[in-house]
């Protein structure tokens, strides 16, 4: 059949770019030969949000300096390939920067601005990307004794047609992987 002029979904879209999860059926051949999302799995899914929390063995001006440091990022951060500060405010903290990301269905690079806090940072995307239409995101860090406790908030609205399930795993792999990755380099 041919596509809708209103389909977000492009027809062709091959068996390979979508998730295992997902089981195609033989009706479902565009006229290429190729298959295409089940109608229900097509379009954004709108935005996915969550939080993680851990607690860190580092002082809250240590675990502060690790997450600004933007470039280092690759050292901790899932997912994360390449992180390059465009721009920096008085005080020298990231204000812009360019980052490249693989979020396992896709290579993403996009443009992040920050916002600084004396216990934490947040970030916006600057314009849609290949992954994403809008993202936000923050670090919220609390001293607790000696330590610090640090939660990562994210909220994304995907620009490639996925189902909810699978965003919102991949979410959660994504907070839980940062979290974790953030704690073993503030403690090593």
């Amino acid at each position: 059949a041919p596509a809708d002029d209103d389909d977000p979904c492009p027809r062709g879209l091959l068996l390979g770019h979508v998730p295992d999860a997902i089981a195609l059926l033989p009706d479902q051949l565009s006229r290429s030969g190729t298959r295409t999302l089940p109608r229900s799995y097509r379009g954004s899914m709108g935005a996915v949000n969550g939080s993680e929390s851990i607690t860190i063995n580092a002082p809250l001006a240590d675990v502060l300096a690790v997450i600004r440091n933007l470039p280092a990022q690759v050292d901790w951060f899932p997912g994360c390939l390449s992180s390059q500060v465009l721009s920096s405010d008085g005080e020298g903290l990231p204000t812009r920067a360019r980052q490249v990301n693989d979020v396992k269905v896709a290579k993403d690079e996009y443009e992040l601005d920050y916002q600084h806090s004396d216990a934490g940072m947040s970030w916006k995307l600057v314009a849609p990307s290949k992954a994403q239409k809008s993202a936000s995101g923050s670090w919220a860090l609390v001293s607790k004794g000696s330590g610090t406790e640090a939660t990562l908030s994210l909220s994304i609205d995907p620009s490639i047609p996925l189902p909810g399930f699978l965003m919102k795993k991949t979410l959660g792999d994504t907070l839980k992987g940062a979290t974790k990755g953030l704690k073993k380099y503030c403690e090593s």
